[in-house]
């Protein structure tokens, strides 16, 4: 269909949406300051919409400012009295999306949230209008839940850097993710509706992704951090943590990437987050000293996947090669004595074959039936390469909280039983934030985060649900960085140029090289 209406038109798909969105703008343009409908800020988050499936982000941000604006002029961010209970649902569903986006997009750019929360009493909508098993808005009415239950205990955003207001922080997470329905549960997952609404299964991918991704955040700067002998059990514990959590993301982000990428072609933020989570494990692993990093051989297979995946979707896709390029560069200083890719034994290989066949973009003409689910294996040996078995710590995934969650003894569990939260990134070295903003972690979700997907298989043809629970953004936060004055230092992979970050586009703006703690590029500017 997409072909003949191409050939109809004389325009293609691309040059259309063009065509479409310009119009909207400028018919929105002719609508007087002051004249706030529904209608406004539905019309503005449809162009957020737009604006982010281009990678468009920054233009994404100011959108959703204005759109949020309208929303409070409309008075959406106050619980209605003397109004119809639909009304009163409807405008809690918009802005229940507009609470959940400005969280995302403030956190992908590590900007300020533009809303601030201390001034909103509106309730979440009940998502019982509709006689659907799972609401198609439910991922985002649990994004919002999320951003309260954080906002709740945390306040305002900032940086967590006390261990115990990181474990609890880990604890309000892992609460939260256990109060998913079925149908997004990470064990024993409900599949029976996928078929009939397919949105299900792309929400489920997205709150995986978020959940691993937002957990993540508060311990990214602890696996950028060089670990000695004399490194305190604190932070090595944080660091165990944080291993976990991204290898559940990297298991997480390839089933979201290997379901969704030949489904639609817009979702840049999946890639992204396979690229970023393998950067921030190559750095922990090159700044392990002591050599006590855990789970060193799953991690070295996470990033060898990674790896693979971004080198096939530079046969598909131009804003790959930049990134294949940087990881590539990195992994190689990587000590290859275990568990390697490259030495693997034959038998190991011919399992990973699938992953050396090049990626092509489907077709504009070819629209594929969005129908969701696969055919799960239960042998995790048959999926090397991002599929791990769940470990003796493992948490959310495996079914519970874990033997060994690796808290301290001092965190306190969550209280609020909503099960919330958001992520609060870390400073840099010098303590200052990103774009002198302050920044968030957080993860990208389906509409909402700039995930680019669009092939055919990229892992093996069957993958176990929730075997990423041990060894499965997003959001990318500020990392320690080097301290002021200090020579740069070519740690023998090369150094990164303007160019190639240039490169990147408003993804680069998403990657925090500076909290790699890497040294690889000399431009002190940014």
């Amino acid at each position: 269909m997409g072909a003949s209406l191409e050939a109809d038109l004389g325009r293609t798909v691309q040059q259309l949406t063009d065509l479409y969105h310009d119009a909207a703008r400028e018919l929105h343009s002719a609508i007087p300051v002051g004249n706030t409908h529904m209608f406004t800020v539905q019309y503005l988050l449809h162009s957020c919409y737009w604006f982010k499936a281009e990678a468009r982000f920054v233009e994404c941000w100011h959108v959703l400012g204005a759109a949020i604006r309208e929303g409070q002029n409309l008075d959406l961010h106050r619980e209605a009295t003397g109004i119809p209970d639909f009304e009163r649902e409807m405008r809690r569903r918009l802005w229940c999306l507009l609470d959940a986006w400005d969280w995302l997009v403030s956190a992908l750019l590590a900007r300020p949230m533009l809303i601030d929360r201390s001034d909103c009493d509106v309730g979440l909508p009940s998502l019982t209008l509709e006689d659907y098993p799972t609401s198609p808005l439910l991922h985002m009415k649990l994004q919002s839940e999320l951003v309260a239950r954080i906002f709740k205990r945390f306040g305002p955003p900032k940086y967590l850097t006390d261990p115990n207001d990181i474990f609890e922080y880990q604890d309000i997470l892992e609460s939260w993710m256990q109060t998913f329905p079925p149908s997004y549960a990470f064990v024993d997952t409900d599949r029976q509706q996928e078929v009939k609404y397919p949105w299900i299964a792309l929400h489920r991918h997205y709150v995986h992704t978020i959940a691993f991704s937002v957990t993540l955040g508060p311990l990214r700067p602890h696996m950028a951090k060089t670990v000695t002998k004399d490194t305190p059990e604190v932070e090595l514990t944080l660091r165990s943590n944080g291993v976990k959590y991204a290898l559940k993301l990297m298991g997480a982000v390839h089933e979201f990437f290997e379901y969704v990428w030949s489904r639609d072609t817009t979702f840049h933020f999946v890639p992204f987050c396979i690229f970023d989570t393998a950067t921030l494990l190559v750095s922990a692993v090159l700044h392990d000293e002591a050599g006590t990093l855990p789970r060193k051989d799953e991690v070295t297979k996470a990033i060898d996947l990674a790896l693979h995946t971004l080198k096939r979707l530079t046969t598909a896709t131009e804003t790959a090669k930049t990134p294949y390029d940087i990881l590539r560069r990195l992994s190689s200083k990587l000590p290859r004595a275990h568990g390697a890719l490259r030495s693997a034994d034959n038998n190991q290989r011919k399992k990973l074959k699938v992953l050396e066949a090049p990626l092509a973009v489907p077709p504009a003409q070819q629209q594929q039936p969005a129908v969701a689910g696969f055919t799960y294996g239960t042998d995790p040996n048959q999926f090397p390469g991002y599929m791990y078995p769940p470990s003796e710590d493992s948490g959310i995934g495996n079914g519970g909280t874990g033997s060994n969650n690796t808290h301290s003894p001092a965190t306190a569990s969550s209280s609020d039983g909503s099960g919330l939260a958001t992520v609060y990134p870390n400073a840099n070295g010098n303590g200052h934030v990103h774009h002198h903003q302050q920044p968030y972690q957080m993860v990208g979700p389906p509409q909402v985060g700039p995930p680019q997907v669009g092939l055919p298989q990229v892992g093996p043809p069957q993958v176990v649900p929730g075997q990423y629970a041990d060894s499965w953004a997003m959001p990318t936060g500020e990392l320690p960085a080097q301290a002021a004055g200090m020579p740069m230092q070519d740690m023998g992979y090369g150094m990164i140029t303007d160019a190639e970050l240039a490169n990147l586009g408003d993804l680069g703006t998403m990657w925090h090289w500076q909290g790699l703690n890497l040294d690889f590029t000399g431009n002190t500017m940014m």
